[in-house]
């Protein structure tokens, strides 16, 4: 049986289907709410929904608290997950001991008004189930006993801590792009590119990418809204970043005249 689609599917998201903004930091910081030895340093990355910033506050509280040895992109940027993985895989390539792991603050293509943390382990990509059920068990058990044994400091603090650490994932990223895609081939052939970063993780990557191999890139939407505003509804009503979706996607596909190849 096929699914229905919602009537405003594809169309740009009507005011009163936005996120209430305000009510849900509220209900962040009011509602109740063991692993492998990994001893080297913990890459923290965030996306641009709206809780990600203060998960991210609070996640660096804890972690510095903790005295994890913690890097962050320096001025709080944006972090999307590959070039978390990217950070990990550098750091531990050649490595025994002393390796990194890292957690990204995104619910990924989840609407507006959900969180989430993604642990990535030293082989740069996603937990295990083994992992992640770990980890969720163990964080419903912190829940349950009202967190009362996680360390914290103010973030102002923990921010200073010699174990907190700024760090720039964006220029080594762009760098290595180079070993793994045909950058210079892009570059002479001349294609004439849209990219709409849909408000994502990846909205301070594309100009230093066109810049550093002489790409004809334009970046058709450079805003970052946590309501999400300038997408298009998804089939079931609701906002999404999905790119498997023609409707979450119409305003990018709306791009397919203007360019030669277009993509978020």
């Amino acid at each position: 049986m096929s699914q229905s689609v919602h009537e405003l599917a594809g169309k740009p998201a009507p005011p009163e289907s936005l996120v209430n903004l305000p009510r849900l930091m509220s209900a962040y910081y009011t509602t109740e709410a063991d692993g492998e030895q990994i001893t080297g340093p913990l890459f923290l990355g965030m996306d641009t929904h709206a809780l990600s910033e203060a998960a991210f506050r609070t996640a660096v509280e804890v972690f510095a608290a903790n005295r994890v040895e913690l890097r962050v992109q320096a001025g709080f940027g944006y972090t999307p997950t590959p070039a978390v993985s990217h950070a990990i895989l550098t750091h531990n390539r050649g490595l025994k001991s002393g390796l990194a792991d890292g957690v990204v603050i995104t619910p990924s293509h989840n609407p507006p008004a959900d969180g989430g943390f993604k642990y990535n382990a030293p082989n740069g990509g996603p937990a295990d189930g083994d992992t992640t059920t770990a980890i969720q068990n163990r964080a419903n058990e912190i829940l349950r006993d009202d967190s009362k044994d996680v360390r914290c400091i103010p973030f102002e603090r923990a921010m200073a801590v010699s174990t907190t650490v700024e760090y720039d994932y964006i220029a080594p990223y762009v760098a290595d792009l180079a070993q793994v895609v045909d950058m210079e081939a892009i570059a002479q052939a001349g294609l004439k590119i849209g990219v709409d970063p849909m408000g994502g993780a990846g909205i301070d990557y594309w100009d230093p990418i066109a810049e550093k191999y002489g790409l004809n890139l334009t970046v058709v939407n450079r805003n970052v809204d946590s309501t999400f505003r300038f997408m298009t509804v998804d089939r079931d009503g609701k906002i999404r970043m999905d790119c498997s979706s023609p409707y979450a996607m119409a305003g990018l596909i709306r791009l397919k005249d203007d360019f030669d190849v277009a993509w978020k």
